[in-house]
């Protein structure tokens, strides 16, 4: 579960969301994350659902901006769209077959329910500031949409879930009190009526000058990482680290290029994301664990199908969010 809360009002917008991620089965708090993410210039998007849809609409926002060339909230929202609902399809039908997962399309909702919903904030083609939702629902097993937005002057708000927020929309001080304090009141209000819903504020403001950000998920939250020079003798593990279950490695300038026969390896069913990017190499390999499958913490988030190579040989690949992401070796 996430939360996420935008108000407009004339000239100035604020984006609010929570930092809590759940364990896939709902049993604990598998961690605090970034949630409010920059896709182009002073345009971002913030998304509440199942993870794995959130990577997913990450990447496709960015690169449909890219390749759009166009900072247009109106036009990328559209562009992402097409590319959610069969992404999201596949998954809410993958995730019916995973025993204890927290799912979609399983018979505890009846194969009925809302799965996504995403914010992208920034200006239209004319320059208007404002902001663009999209709640992705499934309805008698269809996904189903519901866009809605706001570019107006006059004080509008959105945030998810609202149920627990009709009581607090009927205080006039909502309507009245500075943008800033509203969000952080709702996010508030929302923390505490729902356990999965937690961790650090995440506010950015978006006005005539720019672009601020109001709370960011503390420094201290993330665990500190050896640099690669001191350890450069050898391998590094980031489990090794008390608390640490992931890392980051921000490269400026000219970028990281290692060397050497050895090449970079991903052990135990990691992937390599360019975010976004490309990747070039004289071959990329995938080798599998427990013949191909190496997904073993995620069973049935993938497809598969089966091609000819080269030589006319029957060869079973593995797809994931439309993307081959291995194949039997």
């Amino acid at each position: 579960m996430s939360t996420i809360v935008v108000l407009k009002e004339n000239n100035v917008l604020i984006l609010g969301t929570d930092s809590r991620f759940m364990k896939h089965d709902l049993s604990g708090i598998a961690s605090d994350e970034v949630k409010i993410f920059e896709i182009a210039q002073q345009t971002f998007v913030a998304g509440s659902g199942w993870k794995y849809a959130l990577d997913f609409e990450l990447a496709t926002a960015r690169e449909r901006a890219g390749k759009l060339a166009t900072t247009d909230i109106r036009i990328i929202g559209e562009a992402l769209r097409q590319e959610m609902i069969p992404y999201l399809r596949e998954l809410v039908e993958l995730s019916r077959s995973v025993v204890g997962l927290h799912t979609y399309g399983g018979s505890e909702v009846c194969g009925d329910c809302d799965i996504h919903a995403s914010v992208l904030v920034g200006r239209d083609g004319r320059g208007d500031l404002g902001y663009s939702v999209t709640e992705y629902a499934i309805r008698d097993g269809v996904i189903v949409i519901k866009p809605s937005e706001c570019f107006g002057r006059k004080r509008q708000i959105w945030a998810r879930p609202g149920e627990p927020l009709v009581p607090l929309m009927q205080d006039p001080r909502i309507w009245a009190d500075s943008p800033v304090e509203v969000v952080q009141r709702i996010l508030t209000t929302l923390k505490a009526a729902n356990p999965y819903i937690g961790g650090p504020d995440q506010i950015i403001k978006l006005d005539r000058d720019g672009v601020r950000w109001v709370c960011q998920l503390p420094a201290s939250d993330a665990v500190s990482v050896p640099s690669v020079e001191a350890v450069n003798s050898g391998a590094f593990l980031v489990d090794q680290i008390p608390g640490l279950s992931h890392a980051t490695i921000n490269v400026g300038g000219g970028g990281m290029t290692f060397s050497g026969v050895g090449g970079v390896t991903v052990m135990n069913g990691g992937d390599i994301h360019c975010d976004p990017g490309s990747v070039y190499a004289h071959s990329v390999r995938c080798s599998p664990l427990a013949g191909a499958f190496w997904f073993g913490t995620e069973p049935g988030l993938y497809t598969t199908r089966v091609v000819k190579d080269g030589d006319g040989n029957n060869k079973t690949v593995y797809i994931k969010g439309g993307i081959i992401v291995g194949w039997d070796v």
